[in-house]
């Protein structure tokens, strides 16, 4: 078994140790007293891009149903088997990975962990239950189809990645919902759960040397295979697009923005910075400029998007619509004119405080510094957790400005707009 300790991450992550058992399963494990509470999860190396057009949103189809029912534990158990020890337990898909999380008082922790094995070793997707959770996605599909936000999302990252897997939808569509059958999900669950592209992370209050053991055991059975190799994103041929909805709405929603680098990128933290910079809350520049000064948006935020292979980075603002295109316009203006209106000490400054405050935030809670570690590991980028704020205090201005030269200046924006019907 192989260890790895995390001596040089900041707290509260200090002293985390990663295992590697036999059958290629990752272990993280952080043993922290301050509650009595312990989050536990299971993230999985496949998403929506490891999907096929027949098959779209099994991924986020076996969220659903990966806690309906074990070979040992019928429909209905774990539910209880989790309630009756005080815990909450839910799941979540993206384009790279599902993620399945129980938080339980330290008391319900060796139930929690003997669940999550249980679920990943031995699901049985009952027909009953399948039939209603279809109901549930196609539901959920209508929702967001009603939703400005989520369809702006959508149309946005279909033109940005256009016919790649970054550009699917995760939650699927009608067609493919409705013909999901149940040897769908095994066949899909067998080929991509496997020990290698699984991480189970524990934070809390635990003995870390007994529940490693327990893990070890309880996993042991999952017998490591060569999973399919992760599709590649190729952006090679893909031009800048530009796409409107019209709506029964009476704002105009905005995302303009351009595919980029990756998670694995140097320059990764310095994109990161710059979009906070730029469009980082009420004190950034870009909605100081167009929402205080000019009036051309209501609302306006701009984010780096970072996945394994490649990233996005965009524009998301709420407009009236007869501001649409002078947002738009002004947009292009300031972004064209950063180089001779550079970023001042002062807003990088600004920028280092909000971003480390979010980052350490964000860790305040044992699930909080699970999902950090776990999404991390899984996607091959834990070194993030000690490196992090370290690259973050030893930006430059000249670092943002290279990073803005090197990977925005001069090229094309996709835009999406979802825009009132009259």
């Amino acid at each position: 078994m192989k260890k790895q300790t995390l001596t040089h991450a900041p707290p509260p992550f200090t002293g985390t140790e990663v295992y590697t058992l036999p059958n290629g399963l990752t272990v993280i494990l952080k043993e922290d007293h301050t509650a009595p509470v312990v989050s536990l999860h299971i993230w999985a190396r496949c998403g929506a891009i490891d999907e096929n057009p027949r098959i779209y949103g099994i991924s986020h189809g076996l969220e659903h149903m990966v806690f309906k029912g074990t070979t040992t534990r019928p429909t209905g158990e774990i539910t209880r088997l989790i309630e009756s020890n005080g815990g909450l337990m839910n799941a979540a898909t993206q384009l790279e990975t599902t993620h399945y999380y129980i938080d339980i008082p330290s008391y319900g922790a060796d139930t929690a962990i003997d669940i999550l094995a249980d679920t990943i070793l031995n699901p049985t997707f009952p027909q009953d239950e399948l039939e209603r959770e279809r109901l549930v996605i196609l539901e959920e599909i209508h929702r967001r189809d009603d939703s400005p936000d989520a369809t702006l999302w959508d149309e946005f990252s279909a033109t940005v990645f256009k016919n790649t897997p970054y550009g699917i939808k995760v939650i699927g569509n009608e067609k493919t919902v409705s013909a999901m059958s149940r040897e769908d999900l095994f066949t899909y669950f067998r080929t991509h759960y496997v020990p290698s592209k699984l991480n189970v992370v524990v934070v809390g209050d635990i003995n870390k040397t007994k529940m490693l053991k327990r893990i070890s055991t309880l996993f042991a059975p999952l017998k490591e295979k060569t999973p399919p190799p992760t599709p590649i994103v190729d952006l090679s041929a893909i031009k800048p697009g530009r796409v409107s909805l019209k709506k029964p709405i009476q704002l105009a929603y905005v995302a303009m923005g351009l595919a980029t680098i990756g998670l694995g990128h140097e320059d990764v933290i310095a994109l990161d910075m710059l979009a906070d910079v730029l469009g980082g809350g009420n004190s950034s520049r870009l909605y100081q400029k167009l929402r205080e000064t000019d009036k051309s948006v209501l609302s306006l935020s701009c984010d780096y998007l970072g996945f394994q292979q490649k990233g996005l980075f965009a524009f998301f603002a709420e407009t009236r619509p007869d501001k649409l295109e002078t947002a738009v316009k002004s947009l292009e203006v300031e972004l064209a004119a950063l180089p001779q209106n550079p970023i001042r000490p002062d807003e990088l400054k600004r920028a280092k405080a909000r971003v480390k405050s979010d980052w350490l935030y964000g860790a305040e809670t044992p699930h909080g510094q699970a999902s950090s570690l776990g999404s991390l590991s899984v996607l091959g980028q834990i070194h993030h957790i000690s490196t992090y704020l370290k690259r973050v205090d030893a930006l430059s201005v000249d670092d943002l400005m290279a990073a803005y030269a090197s990977h925005i200046a001069g090229k094309k924006f996709s835009l999406a707009t979802v825009e009132p019907k009259s």
